[in-house]
């Protein structure tokens, strides 16, 4: 938004010194589209003289007109600077690399929507030697994944094509760790029509959904809850 504002400004300026300048100019010219020319053409720093300007001594006004045009030229540059920078932004360097390793994938394993349980997974799978693809609907969490150095796609797991995207008839694995039930038992669905030797785990949070998800075709529902609780008991049997 900031940039946005100096843009504006700077682009007023520029039409501000380029009516003035022509003003200026049009004391020496007679000839208005010579007068524009030699403007726009000091402004993009072309040195251009009409031949009705007399130059045998130092003119004052014409010295002026150069001045502004040197001033508007300098204005510009800062302009466009200012929009390939906003465009660079706009740029996501690593996750378009992220991207292109999706068509080279393999018997790897789905895992979405990205979270810290996500990335541990991946991490995990990565030091495994194991292909993965972190998948998630919101932009912001898949760049900043991918400025991680994760694998990741933007994309739509509930829809047919957002896992194809992903290769989902070349994965072995779909990793579900959305925390609503309904949504998650629609990604396995899904997933199990595209691929229906996908081995699919999802996260439950309710346990009356747990058969639920089994019958849909989920090969493993986990509730985190229990996990911790088991390990917390494990831990306790142990002191």
């Amino acid at each position: 938004m900031r940039i946005r504002m100096i843009q504006k400004i700077l682009f007023a300026s520029v039409l501000i010194l380029f009516v003035i300048t022509t003003a200026v100019v049009l004391r020496l010219l007679s000839n208005v589209p010579a007068a524009l020319l030699f403007v726009f053409m000091s402004m993009i720093g072309s040195a251009y003289i009409s031949n009705s300007i007399k130059l045998d001594s130092p003119n004052p006004v014409l010295l002026l007109a150069q001045f502004l045009a040197i001033i508007n030229n300098l204005i510009i540059t800062i302009l466009l600077t200012t929009v390939f920078y906003e465009a660079l932004g706009k740029v996501d360097i690593r996750y378009y690399f992220a991207k292109r390793k999706v068509r080279s994938l393999n018997r790897h394993v789905i895992i979405t929507p990205i979270s810290k349980l996500a990335t541990d997974l991946a991490d995990r799978l990565k030091k495994e030697g194991r292909s993965y693809i972190l998948i998630d609907t919101d932009l912001g969490k898949v760049r900043r994944a991918a400025r991680n150095g994760f694998t990741v796609l933007q994309s739509d797991p509930t829809k047919s094509e957002g896992l194809e995207a992903c290769k989902v008839g070349k994965a072995v694995m779909l990793v579900i760790l959305g925390d609503q039930d309904i949504k998650n038992t629609l990604i396995g669905i899904t997933a199990k029509k595209a691929n229906n030797a996908l081995i699919i785990s999802s996260r439950v949070k309710k346990r009356e959904d747990k058969a639920r998800l089994e019958k849909a075709g989920i090969t493993t529902a986990v509730m985190p809850e229990e996990v911790v609780g088991m390990e917390m008991a494990d831990f306790l049997m142990k002191i």
